[in-house]
């Protein structure tokens, strides 16, 4: 199944004012978009499901055609988002006041539109919905395929959560795509480059001329870190299974091997390294999805991930000594997935359905209430997100289980519609509980850089070269 979450965009763990305004690739302020909302109006009132030029969405239009029937639901999918520096973690300002166009056209007319910026799904602007499992995750990274995902979309509009369950046990992989061999001289050419330059980047990638050296500073000096980005295969073609031959070519180091959007990694501490790549999509979900993040600052978010749960994010913090050095991810492992967003919320759909003037003052004011709520629930689980893997035993451990467990009070009762009250109170504890343990830990829970800018990137180059 996939989740569906409010629409309460934060932005990801340690992220704050852009520490360099350098990134892999430039993006123009200025730039104009490739659609507009007059033109999106025009497609949706002739046919149900649309994908304007330019979108990256792989969508079945007959399936979802299908599915929708006789139902007020339509379907539109655009391209990315054009945010003014591609590592932005919001939507730019004309993307959204033309999305916002073409919704309040849609909710004049009682249509209920589900909307696809990139590869980000989202119904009505109020509910957004993302994966729930690898081999999802997997398929949008890789193939860019939202069928299955659109599928529920559908059904949870037309029937909500349970129907929608019904429908992804029969739409949705269980299992993660199987990789065939790799052409052994492909492997031989990835192979020199990385012995020679740590860096290798296909042609036809957006990528930076050279090695960001934050990828190897991020991680520490006692590992050394090799890259290589390849493009997504093309329809109809295999995923090729470079990282096995590339990770037993250099055994000691951390290799990434990032095919398209997806993005492996094999080295020692084989678990942490996994952890760290959960974790990346986790907190940079929107980025890449929406905002179509450059592959080469989303490696180095995901590193820095690494560095911190190798060695701690103070010089006093104990790294990891135990065959499961992330205790922590197992009860956590759906909130790297959520990333920044918490929460089921259904009820915020009704809004959109019609009812008198003093039932709908009253849902506004209960949606109002619940938003500010969840703009708290956020923060909170970035924060126990940035604590996972260093609180491994001791009284900080049993302070991030407390949290988490206060944290899942709240987000339960907000999930049943419960008490706006006690879950309030269960975020102030779980907050409280929280700067506990990183006192605990000496370890700060925010930092002043933004955890996928690169200070030594130049902003003009990129790699279309090999």
């Amino acid at each position: 199944m996939v989740m569906v979450f409010a629409l309460f965009v934060v932005s990801a763990s340690n992220a704050g004012s852009p520490a360099s305004a350098a990134s892999a690739i430039d993006v123009s302020a200025s730039a104009e978009l490739a659609w507009s909302s007059e033109q999106a109006i025009a497609a949706l009132t002739a046919t149900t499901v649309v994908t304007l030029p330019g979108s990256p969405a792989v969508i079945d239009e007959q399936r979802l055609t299908q599915a929708i029937g006789t139902s007020s639901i339509k379907i539109l999918a655009v391209p990315f988002a054009q945010p003014e520096k591609p590592t932005d973690s919001r939507m730019d300002e004309a993307t959204s006041d033309e999305l916002q166009a073409v919704r309040s056209w849609a909710l004049d007319r009682d249509i209920d539109l589900i909307t696809v910026v990139g590869l980000h799904i989202s119904l009505g602007g109020i509910l957004e919905q993302r994966p729930d499992s690898i081999p999802d995750l997997q398929r949008t990274m890789l193939r860019s395929d939202l069928t299955p995902s659109l599928l529920f979309s559908v059904a949870y509009e037309q029937s909500g959560q349970d129907a929608a369950d019904e429908v992804s046990e029969t739409t949705e992989t269980t299992t993660v795509e199987v990789a065939v061999p790799a052409d052994p001289a492909t492997t031989e050419t990835i192979a020199a480059l990385l012995a020679q330059d740590k860096y290798y980047a296909a042609a036809g990638v957006d990528a930076p001329e050279g090695a960001f050296g934050d990828w190897q500073r991020v991680v520490g000096p006692d590992r050394v870190v090799r890259v290589a980005l390849l493009p997504a295969p093309a329809a109809g073609e295999p995923l090729v299974e470079q990282l096995g031959p590339l990770a037993a070519r250099f055994p000691d180091d951390i290799v990434v091997v990032a095919t398209g959007r997806w993005v492996q990694m094999a080295g020692p501490e084989q678990n942490l390294l996994d952890s760290a790549v959960l974790y990346g999509y986790g907190a940079f979900y929107d980025r890449i999805v929406q905002n179509d993040l450059p592959l080469a600052n989303l490696v180095i978010g995901m590193l820095r991930r690494v560095g911190d749960l190798r060695g701690g994010t103070v010089s006093d913090q104990a790294g990891p000594t135990t065959d499961d050095p992330v205790s922590g991810v197992t009860p956590l492992l759906p909130w790297l997935f959520a990333g920044t967003a918490v929460l089921v919320l259904a009820a915020l759909l009704l809004v959109r359905r019609r009812r008198s003037a003093a039932e709908i003052v009253a849902a506004r004011i209960d949606r109002r209430e619940r938003a500010r709520t969840m703009a708290q629930l956020a923060p909170i689980s970035e924060q126990l997100l940035q604590l996972d893997g260093l609180a491994l035993h001791g009284r900080s451990r049993e302070l991030v289980t407390s949290a988490s467990e206060r944290y899942g009070v709240a987000r339960d009762l907000l999930l049943h519609n419960g008490d706006l009250d006690v879950a309030r109170d269960a975020l102030g504890e779980a907050s409280e509980l929280v700067a506990d343990a990183a006192a605990e830990l000496r370890v700060p829970i925010s930092g002043s850089g933004d955890p996928v800018e690169s200070a030594d990137a130049d902003p003009a180059a990129s790699a279309d070269r090999r």
